[in-house]
């Protein structure tokens, strides 16, 4: 695992603790990955038997579906559960 792979484990793992925190009722998990990101996140969701997969996009605002990048428009066809996308703000 390269030194970079590492810290952003370390940081990921810093987030998904405070919300775990946070939602205590919420089964959280995180995961680091190289390849492509939807492809990468439909097998985590399927690993996992996820309930959702929630993913940001960068365009702020109502507009998020026309405008999304390109994990937010491909992951849903591979999932087998619903998908949110989160607009940044």
């Amino acid at each position: 695992m390269s030194t970079l792979h590492s810290g952003i484990s370390q940081q990921l793992e810093v987030l998904a603790s405070q919300l775990r925190a946070q939602h205590p009722t919420i089964e959280i998990t995180a995961a680091v990955r190289e390849g492509d990101v939807a492809t990468g996140l439909a097998h985590e969701a399927a690993e996992t038997n996820a309930c959702i997969v929630v993913v940001g996009t960068p365009i702020p605002g109502p507009v998020v579906g026309f405008f999304a990048g390109s994990v937010v428009r491909t992951l849903p066809p591979l999932l087998d559960c619903p998908t949110a996308a989160i607009p940044a703000r």
